[in-house]
């Protein structure tokens, strides 16, 4: 029984895990596609972009991932299953 129990508990908390990636994703996307990159802090804009461009890949790929681990884990959610 406690192990049915902290099956269900493990798939509630991951559940919603994608929320923070995705956000994320959409806020750097929206950069890219909004701002012009300048010269600051010792780095050139084209440094910018391209760290932009992998901060955006990152969260995509971290969406990805957790959107289809949740897939996986909503046969856990069911209340039948506790």
């Amino acid at each position: 029984m406690l192990l049915i129990l902290n099956d269900y508990e493990n798939a509630m908390k991951n559940s919603g895990s994608y929320v923070t990636p995705f956000s994320i994703f959409l806020t750097t996307a929206a950069t890219l596609g909004t701002a012009s990159f300048n010269d600051i802090l010792g780095l050139s804009g084209d440094m910018w972009k391209i760290i932009y461009v992998l901060v955006t890949v990152a969260s995509f790929s971290m969406t990805v991932f957790l959107i289809i681990k949740s897939l996986k884990n909503r046969k856990n959610r069911k209340k039948e299953n506790m």
